[in-house]
């Protein structure tokens, strides 16, 4: 399509809406306004932000909330949405489910409907971990003090990933909370400098992170093992905060934890079906991935794949 527009655009108005933007499509809107840069090429993307999210549920679902809970809500919304983008990436954030995060903020049977949401939300990601996540970000915000709070400070965090370091959800659901230490709307920094469009809810997800992932010439980063790349993100979450995990986590035990993990690798966030049985140990050279597989002479199951990012397996390879 970009090249058949590219050889009339010229002579065309062309408008282009899509419900998400991807990063094959950010490239050749790149190389279309390099190749026509007297044609007046734009991109215009939205974001469904923090301020939005609370927005909008002020003017609807806050209010059958107890006036005494309102800011315990407001807060449980803000942690829960930072969260979940951070470790599935904006196609895990939606208005849809706003009711369903109020009534889990102060009702605990409402957190299986919630669980279940996201789940069916992120089909992709397999029933547990996302499951799981939600439960755990559950436990973990309303026994602290992110329920009650903005943000929180680097210390009390500093104390939380002490004590949930040791079982992979409770580990990746902790980072996922690492933008909580961000007062809303602050500019994150590095080296002191504030990196602009970086609050809290634009950070780096773990797809994004993959993206530009440092890696062998001529490799993606799907090249790399799905625990090799958490770990690493993990890490990257935790040094972009400015959060000093000395004494707390190295490379060696965090593998290790995560290792715990049986991941089903594939495209954005890898496939967690659980913990590995006591026989099984964690592969640093191999590991289960998703591949489809056929068929091929089905022009309509090809474009759907390519459009969602499905990994296409063409050869019906085994990959390891």
């Amino acid at each position: 399509m970009f090249n058949h527009l590219s050889s009339r655009l010229p002579n065309l108005v062309v408008m282009l809406i899509a419900n998400r933007s991807e990063p094959l499509d950010l490239e050749l809107m790149a190389s279309l306004k390099k190749k026509y840069s007297q044609s007046e090429i734009q991109c215009i993307s939205g974001h469904l932000g923090e301020s939005n999210l609370v927005s909008a549920c002020e003017n609807m679902e806050l209010r059958s909330v107890p006036a005494a809970q309102r800011n315990e809500s407001r807060c449980y919304i803000c942690a829960f949405h930072c969260a979940r983008r951070v470790l599935f990436s904006d196609n895990a954030c939606t208005l849809r489910d706003r009711h369903l995060v109020i009534n889990a903020s102060h009702n605990e049977g409402a957190v299986e409907e919630l669980a279940a949401a996201l789940s069916h939300k992120l089909v992709t990601a397999g029933p547990f971990f996302p499951s799981e996540f939600v439960k755990t970000f559950d436990r973990i915000v309303k026994s602290s003090d992110i329920i009650k709070k903005e943000s929180i400070t680097k210390e009390y965090y500093k104390i939380l990933l002490e004590k949930y370091k040791h079982q992979f959800v409770e580990l990746l659901t902790i980072i996922s909370l690492a933008p909580m230490t961000l007062p809303p709307g602050e500019q994150a920094k590095h080296n002191g400098v504030e990196i602009e469009g970086h609050t809290r809810d634009r950070v780096r997800s773990f797809a994004e992170f993959c993206e530009v992932l440092e890696k062998p010439v001529g490799a993606t980063s799907d090249h790399i093992h799905p625990i090799c790349r958490l770990t690493v993100f993990v890490f990257h979450v935790l040094t972009y905060f400015g959060i000093d995990y000395g004494g707390i986590l190295t490379p060696e035990n965090v593998q290790e934890c995560l290792g715990a993990a049986s991941v089903i690798d594939q495209i954005g966030f890898p496939i967690i079906i659980g913990s590995q049985s006591s026989q099984s140990k964690y592969n640093s050279h191999s590991c289960m991935a998703v591949k489809n597989v056929g068929p091929f002479n089905n022009l309509t199951w090809v474009l759907d794949c390519v459009k969602r990012r499905k990994a296409l397996d063409w050869h019906g390879d085994v990959k390891s």
